[in-house]
């Protein structure tokens, strides 16, 4: 992906993109261990990173990761609620979508400021 650290708005947008790629990522694997004993779900905490970004930091979304402290509901410790995940991961889609459309427009805008 290129990068927009001219324009504030756009590398924002493309640390944003990266967040929500590392979020949709680990939305997959707390989906794909739903039935692994012990397995603990882990999220990004987005807004902290976004935060972070905003003031500069250059930290890898990855380094906002935490294990989910909900007590699990199930005997064999797992604690992935696979209802809450799937809400998450269209929760996450729109998110990346608007965030992607935004940036496009944003590139088409200066394509027809260089044009003229």
């Amino acid at each position: 992906m290129p990068s927009f650290e001219i324009d504030p708005t756009a590398h924002l947008a493309q640390k944003s993109l990266g967040a929500l790629w590392a979020q949709q990522r680990l939305i997959t694997e707390n989906i794909a261990n739903v039935s692994t004993p012990g397995y603990k779900a882990r999220h990004l905490s987005f807004e902290a990173y976004l935060r972070g970004a905003m003031n500069g930091a250059t930290a890898d979304p990855m380094a906002f990761v935490r294990s989910s402290s909900a007590a699990s509901q199930r005997s064999d410790g797992n604690n992935v609620d696979l209802e809450a995940e799937l809400v998450t991961l269209a929760e996450n889609s729109l998110r990346y979508r608007s965030i992607m459309g935004q940036l496009q427009r944003k590139i088409d805008t200066l394509n027809s400021v260089v044009r003229e």
